[in-house]
Order: C-alpha cells, then structure tokens, then sequence
C-alpha cells in the first residue's frame, strides 16, 4: 500500500491518558500545529497515533507499564477501566489488501481493558498485533518511524553512536528487518548443522549397538540351549534331595514316639515332689510373720537409743557454737570503737587541706587571663600570614595547570599527526590492492562450470527418488506385515496378561485357604487342604467354621506336617443325643473327615446348646448354625467369637471358576501363539527383501551426497567470491571518503598546533612568584611556633585551675564518707551489747539439758534387751521350717529337671521331624515352583527310567553348580536382542534420511543468507548515496551555507558500519557533530532527519517541539523547510511547538488545555481559512 494513495484523515481519543473524554483531531493537508502548555497533554496525542500503530513498549509512551494509558481519575473524576484510539486512513483507489479494502476509507483501532490487556481491530474486524504493524509498515510509516520526531529524539540522534546512527540510514533504505531475518537464518543454520552433528553422532553409536543386537542374538540362541540342560540336571538334584528327606522324616517320627512314653512317668514323679514342696511352703507364712514382729520392735527399740544419743551431742555442740558468738561479738565490738576514732582524726586533716588550696586559687585566676589575651593576638598574627600564603599557591598552581595542559595539547596533536599520516598511507595502499584484486577478477567460467554440475546433479537425483520410491513400497509391505504383528503380539499379550491376573487371583483364594496350616499345590491347580475339597450346603458355613475351625485348612496328603488320615477303628461311634441332627447330612467331603463329622451335632439355638452339652460323650461337640459351639469337655465358645465361613466358601466356589477360565485361556493362548510365530516368519522375508532395496537406495544416495558436497563447494566458492567483489566496491568508497576526511583533519592540526603554541609563549614567568611563596611560608612558620609557646604556657595554667578545684571535691567527699563512718561505728557498739547479753541468757539454758538425757539412756537399755531374746526364738523356729521346704524343693527340683530333659529330647525330636517335613515340604515347592511338576514325575524331566540310574548326589551338586557358574559367566543376556535389532535398522533409515533432508536445508540456508547480504548492501550503499546527497543540499539550506556530508566508518562492510556526521557551519573549519554548538548540533540532526525523510516519504511527519533549541532565524529557515515539504508532497504534518514564529507559518492550529486539572481538552482554530476570509473582506 503506497504512501501516495493513503493518508491519515483523523485520530479520535476516548480514556487514553489525560484525554478521558471522546476527542478527535482532524489531520488535514499541509502543516497542523498543536499548542498549549507545558504539562496539558499535547505529547498524549503522539503517543496515542504510536499506540495505535501497534507500539507495544510501555516505556516508549512514557508509562511503566501498558494499563497507564488509561485514564487514571483526578480528585473530581473516577478512574476508568479501558481506553481506546481509533485511526481514519483515507483509501481512495482502494488499493489496501484484500482483507481489510472494505471501502474508501480504512478504520485502524486499538482497545484496552485494565488489566485484561489490548485488542486491535481494522475496519471492525479483529486482528493480531503484527497485522497492525504490517499494515503501516506497507504505508512507510509505523509507532518507530523515523517520520515520528517525539521529544528528545533529536538529542538521541546527537548523542548516538555511529554504529547507533545506521538504523536512520536502514530506515531509508528500507531493510529495517533485514538483521532479524538475517539472524534468524543463521539462527536455523546453526541449528542445523548442530542437527547433522548430532545426528552423526547417533548413526554412528546406533550402528555400534546394531553389531552389539547381533551379538547379544547369538548369545541369547547359546543361553537357551545351556538353560535345557540345567533344567535337567536341577531335576535329578532335587529328587535325589527329596528321597533323602523323606527318609529323615520317618525315622524322626519312630524315635519321638518312644521318648512320649518315658515322658508320662516322668510326668508323675514330678506332680508328686510337687505336693510335698506345697505342704511345707504353707507352714512358713506364720513363723515369718512372728519373726519380723520382734525384729520390728528390737529396731524401734534402737532407734530410739540412737535418737538420744545424737541429741546430746546435738545440745554439746551448740554450747560450743554460742560461746563462739560471744567471743566474735567482744571482738566486733573492740573494732568499732577504734573506727570511731580514726573517723575524728582524718576529718580534722582534711578541713586543714582544704583551706590552704582555696587560698591559691586568685592568683591563678589572674595568669589565664593573661595567657587568653597573648594566644588572641598570635592566632590573628598566623591568619593572616595562611590568608597570603594560600592566595600565592592559588596563582602558582593556576599557571603550572594551564601550561601543564597547553603542553599536553601540543604532544597529543603530534600524536594525532603522526597516527592521521600513517593511517593515510596504509590505506593509499589498501585502495591499490583492492583495485588491483578487482580488475584481475572473473566470475563468468566459475558459473557455467557450477551450472554443468547442477545439470548432472538433476540427472543422479532422479535415479535416488526411482530407488526411494521402490525402497518406499517395500518399505510399505514390511510396515503392514509388522503391523499385523504387533496387533497380534498386543492380542497375545493381552491373552498372557489376562492368564497372569486370573493365576494370581487362584494362587491368591490358595493362600489364604491355606493360612490357617493347610498345604497347597498351586501351580498344578490342586487344593492340598480340605477346605478347598469340602461342599457345604447354603447357609451352614458358620456351622462347619466353628466346629473345625483351623483344622478345615489342614493337608489331606500323607505326609504333610499337618494332615488328616484315615483312622481304620473298630470301635463303633458313639451315638450323639437322641433328636439331634449330624452336620455330616450338610456338608460332603473326604473320608478322612467323616468320623469326625458325625461326632458333631446340630442345634438350634442357644438354649438347647446349653441343655445338652452335658450329654456328650468324649470327642463330641454341638454347634448353632450361627456358630455358637459346645465341646464334650464343657468348653464353649459363642458365634461372635469365631471367624466367619462364608467368605471362605464363597472363594472356594471362585477358586472353581477360575481353573475353568485358565484351561479356556491356556488354549486360546497356544492358538495365537502359533498365528504370531506364522506372521513373524513372513515378516523376517519381507525385511529381507527390503533390506537389500535400502543398500541399493543407500548407494545411489551417496552418489548424490558425494556430487551435492560438490555443488556446495562450488556454489559456496562462487558466492564468497561474489561477496568479496561486491564488499571490495564497497570498502573503495569508504576508502575514498575516509581519506578526504584524513586530510581534512590533517590541516585542522596544523592550525590547532599554532594556536597552542601561541598561547604557550603568552604565559607569565614563575620564578618571582615561587620566591615571593617561599618568603611568606617562612613567616608563616615563625608565627605558628610562637603562638605553640603562648598555647603550651596557658594550657599549664588551666590545669593546674581543673586538678585544684578537683582536689577540693575529693576532700568534701571524703569529709563526708568518714562522718558517715563515725555515726555507723556508735550505732553498732550499741546493737552488739545487746547481742552479747542475748547470748549469756542462751548459753545457760542449754548446759541444763545432758543430765536429763543420760536419765531416759538408762531406762531405755533394759527394754532393749528383753526385746531382742524374743526375736532370736523366733528365728530358730522359721530356720527349722525353711530347712525342710528347701529340701521339698530339692526332690522336686531333680523331677522338674529329669522331666523337662525329657521334654527336651521331645522337643528337639519334633523339630527334627518338623524339620525334615519342612524341608521335604519345600524341596516339593521348589520342584513345583522350578520344575511345574510334582516328585514322581520329575525323572520324566531328567529324562531316566529308574532312582538306580541317578548319580550320586555330590556329583549332582558339582555338576549343577558348574552349568550355573557357565551360565552366570556369560552375563546379562538379551532374549528380545533379534526384535531390538530389526527395530533398530528401521530407526537407522528413518535418521539417514532426515540427515539428507538436514544437508539440503543447509545448503539453502547459506544460498539464502548470502543473497540477504548482498541487497541488503546494495540497498543500503543506495540509501546512503540519496541521504547524503539530501543531506548536504538541506543542511546548506538551514544554515544558509557550509557544506556537510555523511561517512561510513568503523567496518568495511556497509551493513555492520557506523554513521558519522561531518559538518562544517559557515565560517568554521569541517569537523564531527560532537564538536560543534548546541544549536549547530539541533540544526544537523534536523538535516539528517529530513534527509533521511525525503529519501523514504510517509503519508505522515511527527514533529514534537524539534524548535525548541532553535532561534528565531533558525526556526524561519525550519519552518520554510516543512511548508516547502508539504505543498510539493503528499505529506501530512503534525507540528507541537512552544515557538511564535512556528505558529504563526502553520496552516492550522489545535490547542490542548486543560481546564479541569489532570483533563486535558482540544480545540481548533483553521489559519489558512481565517487568511482566506480576511482576504477576501
């Protein structure tokens, strides 16, 4: 969309900043001024016709951040909670993009919501951020144009850096995104190259584990074949293992029946030591009780003695303890009659004391005044001597400055000198080798020999895609065959998991089944205890639980640690109580369980339970079928104390269910099992097959890497040949220009140097002025040590003023302290008199008390003694008692011991029979567990006829030891090594593939990013060509004269140098803008802009108070400049000024006020109109 086609018609406000009611500016042709004062808003309309154009930094509209474009309230008015700005784009020629070229006339806005962020719309359409951006960007305009002056702006181009300035001159040659598309070009090159690197890496660390997956398949094919005859040696090993177990178990058995039968006569001998050790212990109570009773008054007896005796030893020793006090009271007393009169005699000396020093105190008095007076006159004396001195250095230190600096000034411009004629010269011969290296190159045979290679590339592409496509076909089939197995193995496993959840649930329903002490064969899916082989009628669970409890959970195997047999007893059943029914009718199972079964009755409730278990015979018992029980021996136990059976039956029938689900399973699984072995078989030749088209492709493909390396080469050779020719031009014209400006600076030496020296020889002579210094600094001395005399003597005297006056406040302290010492020493020599005499009284009270004392020791002794007869009596008879109990206790300990090694010989024979139950018991899981089979089927596995052909059981061990150790060698094995390896091969030609896809974009990428370059230095040597030539015609104009130009510097290439400013106003010499006044400065920034303006027109000029630093006859020559701009153009102008004369050349002005503070408000005056009608009156 061109800037001569579209123009901005009007801008309308509502709650943007201080304009919180809906304003409008009208932007009409030719030049609108907008006035007011300072701090009434008139920046706010700049920034809100930026806003709107998409400018998203808070900063650059003066906000920290984007919510304070919304009207904040005043003291009279509420904040607001959203803003909007809307922009009128003239479109007369309908020429705008598709999407937004409603009609003539195109409406841009902005929204924003506090805190809930922006919305944009065109022509009431929503649309992103960017797509805003990109619509002004079409028009040469947008929120960091450089049409848009705002204020400081043009100080930020006098104080940019030249590399800072080159944005002006890629504004004008519009390659404003050039660095970022450039940057990200090489942002993706660099990626991509750091993918083909990485992806080197992985090919060839895929291609090592692929050789890695070969070997570990043909080590897994060696660890099967080892793992069959370790299954047959382990099979052999732990039948023999199980035969010599069970041998152990019976022998165990045989000898513990035999030790039961001497225990029970043992058990006889002992009851009856025990009686005789009762009888005995009884006897003894009594006899004890007698014998503690003396005791206990012997030691009350005693007690008492003692207590005596302590308290005359008590009352001796406070006898001694007060005469102690009266001696210490006499001497306390002795000792303060002495204080008493010390204290009148230092008093006395310290009244004499004090009188001869205030007797000297008037004569001292008189010598400091004296010596204030002489240390005054000195002081004034010394001042006025520093005063001279410090006035002399002054002068002196000014002069060496200033020449210290002018002689500074001559040594840097003969360095400038020297540096400016060196450079000159290097670069004289840098311009010859550069033309030299131009004129001998050629480009034209470089390019038809990288056309030839192009040609040939096409040819070898074309036989790459005819493989890849059959490679791809190929590639097809092996995907479906391997889809159709992968949905087959998933099928297969689903089948596996399914068998796994329904074993686990059935080995689960076994264990707890078997809890209780019952065995279980879980693997073969035989239920060892009788739990799992009983059938119960409804609703009598709780009846069978509470009559055999954790007996039901017992093994019906022979053999097992805890089991049922069949007893073959011809003794007939005792019959139950007539009427009752036998829980036997209710409940089937095996034979084992019928005798007792029938000895267990039914009732049906409570009260009969309790009327008839006095009837039962031994081994008998009752239950409710709510388990309430009965036994023959009168224990009885009610049904809220006995675990429910109706969980138990109920996982019984679950057990059931689920062997019939697990054989359907096992069946299904082989079926599928045998599909997917078909399907792997098919899959192996397909991949076979596409194996050999992949090698095929693989070399085409590397021919074509080979010849593509090649055309990269050479493309990449003729591109940097390209570039080098094109940054030689470039770099002569830099040359060209930055030697014109080394001479230039050359003269400027010259006459800086001259003017240095002249003002070097103006200088005054500094000898008088160093010996006039040196004088006055001699002086100064002698009066500063004259007036340390004066200040020594009167410090002297006021010391010896401070140490008087101290003296004669320690004395009246001290006069004091020994007054106060005087009147404590009487009060005391009266309180210790009286506590003399309180002491006397005490002291004869207390040598009355041993006479009494000795008269209660006399009588106590005789009932001491008749006390303690009594106690040795009763001693003797419980020593008679207590000797016959230990020998009760004796025999008995002897039938207490013969019984319990007895027990003990039972008890160790137990656990050896257990033992060997136990381990028998776990021999038969682990060949369950291992083998999945049960003892007598075992040789079958180890492939024998006969226990007479099994080796002995040594040799067994060494050589299943040795299988292990062979199979434990060779490591971690991977089974699935051959699946992994076909998966990796796929893997391998998916990423050599990405890696020719990476090479091609790399190679477009560097094609690209040199293209980028070299328009963009075209562009910008072209820009810069039309800047400067507008530059140099508008800065004569503004300053009515001079000359001034622009200069690449800082690097040969155009698009990394800077931008510098050489001007010279009229009557100075050529130099940089940093050097020259402030107005000079506003002047050729304004120059710049206008240049760089004119280069690039947009439909729109901001100027926000550019005049400011400007006079009058400046801001005239301004003025002119943009009325000219204006009427030869289709430009818009929008001037804010403070300036008369600016006002004054506008078309039309628009004040901003702000009558309400904090509002701001808009109004308009049309001049051109008012000059129209005064015309025509």
């Amino acid at each position: 969309m061109g800037h001569k086609r579209v123009q901005f018609s009007r801008l309308k406000l509502n709650g943007f900043k201080s304009f919180v009611d809906p304003t409008e500016l009208m932007i009409s042709p030719g030049v609108t001024g907008i006035v007011g004062p300072n701090g009434c808003g008139k920046s706010n309309l700049v920034e809100a016709l930026r806003w709107v154009m998409g400018e998203n930094s808070a900063k650059q509209i003066r906000g920290s951040e984007m919510d304070d474009v919304i009207f904040a309230g005043t003291a009279t008015r509420s904040a607001r909670n959203s803003a909007s700005v809307e922009l009128f784009l003239e479109n007369p020629e309908r020429d705008a993009p598709a999407l937004y070229n409603d009609g003539r006339t195109v409406r841009v806005s902005r929204h924003i919501e506090r805190g809930a962020g922006s919305s944009f719309r065109i022509n009431e359409k929503e649309v992103r951020a960017r797509d805003q951006q990109l619509l002004f960007a079409d028009a040469s305009s947008g929120a960091r144009s450089t049409a848009i002056v705002s204020q400081g702006q043009v100080g930020a181009v006098i104080n940019a850096k030249p590399n800072q300035r080159r944005h002006l001159l890629e504004e004008a040659a519009g390659i404003t995104g050039l660095h970022s598309r450039r940057h990200e070009a090489e942002l993706r090159l660099l990626a991509a190259e750091g993918n083909i690197e990485r992806l080197d890496d992985l090919l060839v660390a895929l291609r090592s584990q692929l050789q890695s997956l070969k070997r570990q398949a043909r080590q897994a094919s060696r660890y099967r074949s080892l793992s069959g005859r370790i299954r047959k040696a382990e099979a052999m090993l732990l039948y023999s293992r199980w035969t010599s177990l069970d041998s152990e178990a019976g022998e165990a058995s045989r000898q513990l029946r035999a030790v039961e039968a001497e225990l029970v006569a043992y058990a006889a001998s002992a009851a009856s030591a025990a009686t005789n050790q009762t009888n005995s212990a009884a006897v003894l109570p009594e006899l004890r009780n007698k014998e503690s009773e003396a005791a206990s008054l012997v030691h009350r007896l005693s007690t008492e003695q003692e207590r005596l005796e302590e308290e005359a030893e008590r009352v001796e020793q406070e006898i001694g303890s007060l005469i102690s006090q009266l001696e210490i009271v006499e001497a306390d007393k002795e000792r303060e009659t002495i204080l008493h009169g010390e204290s009148a005699t230092r008093i006395a000396e310290l009244t004499m004391e004090a009188d001869k020093l205030r007797s000297s105190e008037t004569k001292d008095q008189h010598l400091a005044g004296l010596a204030r007076q002489a240390v005054g006159t000195q002081r004034e004396a010394v001042a006025a001597k520093e005063a001279m001195a410090a006035a002399l250095t002054e002068q002196l230190v000014a002069a060496n400055m200033a020449r210290n600096n002018l002689e500074q000034r001559v040594l840097k411009l003969g360095e400038q000198y020297s540096s400016l004629v060196a450079k000159k010269s290097t670069l004289a011969k840098e311009k010859e080798d550069i033309e030299q290296r131009k004129n001998g190159s050629s480009l034209r045979g470089q390019r038809e020999q990288l056309a030839a290679l192009q040609l040939s590339g096409r040819a070898l592409r074309e036989a790459s895609e005819a493989a890849s496509a059959e490679r791809k076909a190929a590639g097809n089939l092996v995907a479906n065959e391997r889809q159709l197995v992968l949905e087959n193995n998933q099928d297969l496993q689903t089948t596996v998991l399914l068998l796994d959840r329904l074993k686990a649930e059935l080995s689960a329903l076994e264990s707890v089944l078997s809890s209780s002490g019952g065995e279980q064969d879980s693997l073969s899916g035989e239920t060892a205890s009788l739990a799992s082989q009983v059938e119960i009628a409804e609703g009598y669970e709780q009846a069978l639980s509470a009559a055999l409890g954790d007996d039901l959970g017992a093994s019906s195997k022979p053999g097992s640690s805890t089991t049922w047999l069949s007893v073959d007893s011809e003794n007939e059943v005792q019959d139950l109580p007539a009427g009752l029914k036998i829980l036997s009718e209710f409940v089937a199972g095996p034979p084992a369980l019928e005798r007792r079964l029938s000895q267990i009755g039914l009732v049906s409730d409570r009260e009969q339970g309790f009327e008839l278990f006095g009837q039962l015979q031994q081994g008998q018992r009752l239950v409710t079928r709510e388990g309430d029980f009965w036994r023959w021996d009168g224990f009885n136990r009610s049904a809220t104390a006995m675990p429910s059976i109706a969980q138990r039956a109920k996982q019984l029938r679950r057990m059931g269910l689920l062997r019939s689900q697990i054989s359907e399973g096992d069946g299904d699984y082989l079926r599928k099992k045998a599909r997917h072995q078909e399907l792997e078989w098919r899959l192996r030749e397909q991949e076979g097959e596409f194996s050999s088209l992949q090698q095929a492709e693989e070399r085409v493909r590397e021919n074509v890497r080979k010849h593509e390396d090649v055309v990269v080469s050479s493309s990449r050779d003729l591109s940097e040949r390209s570039e080098t020719l094109a940054e030689d031009i470039a770099r002569l014209r830099v040359l060209q220009n930055t030697m014109e400006q080394i001479a230039e600076a050359i003269e400027s030496l010259h006459v800086e140097r001259d003017s240095v020296a002249t003002e070097l020889d103006r200088l005054p002579d500094q000898e008088n002025a160093s010996n006039k210094l040196e004088e006055e600094r001699s002086l100064l001395a002698k009066y500063r040590l004259e007036l340390e005399t004066e200040l020594r003597q009167q410090d002297q005297v006021l010391r010896s003023q401070e140490v008087r006056a101290e003296r004669l406040k320690t004395i009246s302290e001290e006069a004091t302290l020994w007054k106060s010492r005087g009147v404590g020493a009487e009060h005391q020599i009266e309180a210790l008199v009286l506590r003399a005499l309180e002491i006397q009284k005490l002291l004869k009270s207390c040598r009355s008390r041993p006479k009494e004392l000795e008269e209660k020791k006399a009588g106590l002794l005789d009932r001491v003694g008749l006390a303690e007869r009594q106690r040795i009596e009763a001693a003797e008879v419980l020593s008679e008692a207590d000797n016959k109990l230990k020998a009760c206790e004796q025999a008995l300990k002897l039938a207490d011991t013969t019984l319990s090694d007895c027990r003990e010989i039972k008890a160790r024979l137990e656990g050896k029979r257990e033992q060997a139950f136990a381990l028998r018991s776990v021999e038969e899981q682990q060949i369950q567990e291992r083998l999945g089979c049960r003892p007598s089927d075992t040789l079958q596995i180890a492939e024998i006829s006969s226990v007479d052909q099994l080796p002995e059981l040594g040799a067994l061990e060494k050589q299943m030891e040795r299988l292990l150790r062979e199979r434990e060698n060779m490591g971690a094995v991977n089974l699935r090594a051959e699946e992994e390896a076909g998966e990796l091969s796929a893997q391998l030609e998916t990423l050599e593939s990405e890696r020719d896809e990476l090479l091609l974009a790399v190679s477009r990428l560097r094609t690209g990013i040199a293209s980028l370059n070299r328009e963009g230095r075209q562009r910008l040597l072209g820009a810069f060509d039309a800047v400067n030539s507008h530059f140099e015609k508008l800065f004569v104009r503004l300053f009515g004269g001079g000359k001034a130009k622009l200069s690449l510097i800082g690097s040969d290439d155009p698009l990394e140098a800077g931008l510098e400013i050489m001007a010279s106003p009229p009557g100075k010499r050529l130099q940089t803008l940093s050097l020259m006044s402030g107005g000079e400065k506003a002047l050729a920034a304004l120059s710049l802009l206008f240049a760089v303006f004119l280069t690039k027109p947009a439909p729109i000029c901001v100027l926000d108070e550019v005049d400011a630093p400007l006079d009058d006859a400046n801001v005239e020559r301004f003025c002119q400049l943009v009325k000219e701009i204006a009427s030869h153009g289709s430009t818009r102008f929008l001037v804010i000024t403070h300036h008369r004369l600016t006002m004054a050349k506008m078309d039309r002005l628009f004040g901003v006020t702000m009558g309400e503070s904090g509002v701001s408000q808009l109004v308009s005056v049309d001049l051109q109109l008012g000059s129209q009608l005064e015309a025509a009156e």
